[in-house]
């Protein structure tokens, strides 16, 4: 079953954005991942193709170079889908810029489940599912072009 999860989160994370095969098994296989592997893995999904190194590069995402090393986080992975979407249901992370709050907000839009903590490290597979969850609920029209060309659903 895991092998099953791992082959679809890989196709669906290589709809999603422009990372090589090989980038994408890579970060799967990884139990833990770091704040600027996230960044990069957010970012694609506007910015198909962006190398690794120049994800801090874009405003949105420069904040997060100090903590590029750190472990990614669910909370640290609400913030960066916030700033790099722009998304406006973030009241109280705005008012704050606490992880918490930008977690709660994800929940909020059934982008991340609640039955997890904000604080708790995530794998590659947890990230790509979220990848997935995102491209699905902001670029539903790129869903439908997969359905049309006989892929996906």
């Amino acid at each position: 079953m895991k092998v099953l999860l791992s082959i679809a989160m890989l196709c669906a994370a290589n709809l999603a954005m422009a990372l090589s095969t090989t980038d994408i098994d890579a970060m799967l296989q990884k139990e833990t991942l770091t704040v600027e592997e996230g960044v990069w893995s957010v970012l694609a999904i506007k910015e198909p193709g962006i190398e690794i190194g120049a994800v801090f590069n874009n405003p949105k995402t420069a904040q997060f170079k100090n903590a590029a090393k750190e472990e990614l986080s669910y909370g640290k992975l609400s913030k960066i889908i916030i700033e790099v979407f722009d998304m406006p249901s973030a009241f109280l992370y705005k008012l704050t810029g606490w992880d918490r709050y930008a977690f709660l907000s994800l929940v909020d839009v059934k982008l991340l489940s609640d039955k997890v903590s904000e604080s708790k490290g995530m794998s590659g597979e947890e990230l790509f599912s979220v990848i997935h969850r995102i491209k699905s609920k902001l670029y539903p029209e790129a869903d439908d072009e997969e359905v049309k060309e006989g892929g996906g659903k």
